[in-house]
């Protein structure tokens, strides 16, 4: 029999920003893998917060229970979980028995045990049945083994929670199922328990044994993740019968477009003399109407590929448009005039002006182009064409884009762009920060422009959402 480790019990609470859970109850045992599924704000997100002692919630009002030890202190909680996560490895030159063993900053505590803490190390990955060199450095260390020296540092930490929240950028799919079974055997062997969250479906079915799904604040399946039938059923739990039909309209809309543009349309773009890692070159030629994917493993090669094509950062290629040099590489305004534009974190403030209204952020690019007078005359008719467009969810153009969902405000990027009619749109890892909702909303975006005739280019790290819809995939390695 399983040896119940974590109980919830009627958890109700909200968060700052209206965020709830209600009546939350669910359990996690011993050597298992739970994946929490749910869409923006719908408390899946909030719950893991709570569990990781990173919220200011009065634990004395909520029932948690850790190995049948009723929580109160959130401190008490952060010292018994542990989060995995791609930010723990922006790290200095460490080896990887000293990654294992700092704790809390205690240098010279390492330095005087050094050989404590190889020994100690040595034996984490001998427990695991993993050959790993202990001396190597981390920035030596491939994405999977660091985050399997991850796990090995928080088994000998001796944690009870294991908090998995990562979207493996840089890992082929059978790489993130290695993983998985890694974790699965890390996880009997220490008796904890992981949480799984990511905005990948692939990771989550990956590394999980079962489901617990939240729509709207409420707990709506518990079930074993082979009792998910595909994605359409993964949905019904996901979004309900009103974001249900949302998602269906515009994965139908995919599906039924015609491709107007093939390999004879016309180059509108030129990455020329792109470098590469390895020195070597290449000449890429990206055509109207057509939907390109770069695919690059490595992390700072695909981010530096995104950069110089992009022109946001311009050292390693030649940019052309329409067999003709961009004149100023160096200013990122020249591709704005070319009509070359750009997303690199979708939904993120970073793109938007987060203090704006919708209509504001929508209009903001064509600014360039026309007069107060004009901008005065066409300011109804453009929110009119805006509010047409089912993508935008239906919210009010006048609302501030700090008060909408993650959803709403890749919506909102995507639709600007769209109404700048442009003549490239280069998109960096799109589905990153995607729900499943937003995958759609992105992919039905994704498929307007192409028929509009914009030269789409998608830097990613593998095919995960972009296999039907991709014109052309070209590996980088």
């Amino acid at each position: 029999m399983k040896k119940e480790l974590l109980k919830i019990s009627d958890l109700s609470c909200e968060d700052s920003q209206g965020v709830r859970l209600d009546r939350t109850t669910m359990y996690g045992f011993a050597g298992e893998r739970i994946g929490l599924l749910g869409l923006s704000r719908s408390g899946k997100d909030f719950l893991m917060q709570i569990l990781k002692g990173a919220t200011d919630q009065n634990l004395e009002l909520l029932n948690i229970y850790v190995d049948k030890k009723k929580i109160t202190d959130p401190a008490v909680l952060r010292k018994l979980g542990y989060r995995i996560h791609s930010d723990n490895y922006r790290i200095p030159d460490w080896t990887v028995a000293e990654y294992i063993g700092l704790i809390e900053g205690r240098w010279l505590q390492l330095a005087a045990q050094r050989r404590e803490v190889i020994r100690s190390a040595k034996e984490g990955f001998d427990r695991l049945g993993l050959a790993m060199d202990v001396n190597r450095r981390m920035s030596d260390l491939t994405e999977i083994e660091k985050r399997m020296v991850d796990v090995v540092r928080a088994g000998s930490r001796g944690v009870r929670l294991l908090f998995v929240e990562d979207e493996f950028e840089g890992m082929r799919g059978e790489t993130i199922e290695t993983f998985g079974d890694f974790l699965q055997k890390a996880v009997e062997a220490y008796g904890c328990c992981a949480l799984i969250s990511s905005h990948s479906l692939m990771v989550m079915s990956a590394l999980s044994d079962r489901y617990v799904i939240f729509r709207h604040g409420h707990i709506v399946k518990k079930c074993q993740k082979e009792q998910i039938r595909d994605n359409e059923h993964l949905g019904s739990f996901l979004l309900g019968s009103t974001m249900g039909s949302r998602k269906k309209s515009l994965d139908r809309y995919i599906q039924e477009q015609i491709q107007v543009y093939d390999e004879t349309s016309p180059g509108v773009y030129r990455a020329k003399n792109l470098r590469l890692k390895g020195g070597r070159k290449a000449d890429l030629v990206f055509r109207k109407g057509m939907i390109t994917v770069l695919l690059a493993l490595d992390d700072r090669e695909r981010e530096d590929i995104f950069m110089n094509i992009s022109g946001r950062h311009v050292d390693r290629c030649e940019p052309w448009v329409e067999d003709r040099p961009v004149l100023n590489p160096e200013d990122p305004l020249e591709y704005i005039r070319h009509k070359v534009v750009s997303v690199r974190h979708m939904g993120s403030r970073e793109e938007i002006f987060s203090h704006m209204t919708v209509g504001e952020n929508l209009l903001l690019p064509s600014l360039s182009k026309i007069s107060s007078s004009e901008y005065v005359l066409y300011e109804k008719k453009l929110i009119a064409l805006a509010n047409g467009n089912p993508e935008i969810l239906q919210r009010d153009t006048g609302e501030i884009l700090d008060q909408l969902d993650i959803d709403e405000r890749i919506a909102v990027i995507l639709e600007r762009w769209y109404l700048f009619n442009p003549k490239v749109l280069v998109l960096y890892e799109p589905f990153a920060q995607c729900d499943m909702y937003g995958v759609s909303i992105v992919r039905s975006y994704i498929r307007k422009f192409a028929n509009r005739g914009t030269a789409v280019i998608i830097i990613k790290s593998r095919e995960e959402y972009v296999e039907d819809i991709a014109d052309e995939m070209i590996s980088m390695e």
